[in-house]
């Protein structure tokens, strides 16, 4: 089993929105597209995670729901919304934050795909580090 942090596991949900907010800087927000369907799914879980199992909230009580009715867990999941939503939001601002103190690196490595598609890793290294 592999033991995260409470900052790997933000990290983690913030790289996850990157490409969202990469799409709402370069195109605007009304322009994102679905492509980050996938993405958005999985920090949602990795979010829900945070709060109700692994307790990185101010919730202590670990939150699941139960196959028998003998476990005794805080079932109520509808109490954890509200704080995976904020963890949502503040990897967005943070993710936002990181592009836009990056802007210059960002910009180039953007230019790079819109002129050549779908660049490979050691291309965009090559973009991050001329």
């Amino acid at each position: 089993m592999r033991v995260l942090s409470r900052q790997n596991c933000l990290d983690r949900i913030c790289v996850g929105l990157g490409g969202r907010v990469a799409e709402e800087m370069v195109f605007g927000e009304n322009a994102s597209t679905t492509g980050a369907r996938s993405d958005l799914t999985k920090v949602t879980a990795s979010a829900a995670r945070f709060v109700r199992v692994y307790g990185f909230s101010k919730r202590l009580s670990k939150t699941d729901l139960v196959q028998m009715s003998d476990e005794n867990m805080n079932t109520d999941i509808a109490l954890t919304n509200s704080a995976i939503e904020a963890i949502l939001v503040e990897q967005h601002t943070r993710a936002k934050s990181l592009l836009t103190e990056n802007s210059a690196l960002f910009m180039r490595v953007t230019q790079e795909l819109l002129e050549h598609g779908e660049s490979v890793y050691r291309q965009v290294c090559g973009v991050a580090w001329h």
